[in-house]
């Protein structure tokens, strides 16, 4: 019975070890991705759009920026909320650093 501890006690430990030291530290971003790729809403109205970073744990240290490619249609703040303008369809980009990724935004009229 005594072994049979050891054994199970020196499993966990290096169990343990590996887990915590053969884990690849490399928390660097190299891209970011959107939650939607495309979305429709009515004039007037919002949807919020979430970024996150790829890989999922990198480490973010700024936060992302927001430009609509016309706001004429529909603008978005800095938090990836789009509100519809106007009728027609536009591209709204978030970037970080010198990642970049694109949402495609179809505005439709109230019914």
């Amino acid at each position: 019975m005594k072994n049979k501890t050891i054994i199970i006690s020196l499993f966990i430990f290096a169990f343990l070890i590996c887990f915590t030291n053969c884990k690849e530290d490399n928390n660097e971003m190299t891209g970011i991705g959107l939650d939607k790729e495309t979305v429709t809403i009515n004039v007037g109205i919002s949807t919020t759009v979430i970024p996150y970073p790829i890989p999922w744990d990198a480490t973010v240290n700024n936060e992302f920026t927001w430009t609509s490619q016309n706001t004429s249609i529909a603008t978005v703040d800095g938090s990836g909320v789009i509100l519809g303008i106007a009728t027609g369809e536009t591209d709204v980009t978030c970037s970080y650093n010198d990642f970049l990724a694109t949402v495609h935004v179809i505005v439709t009229a109230l019914e």
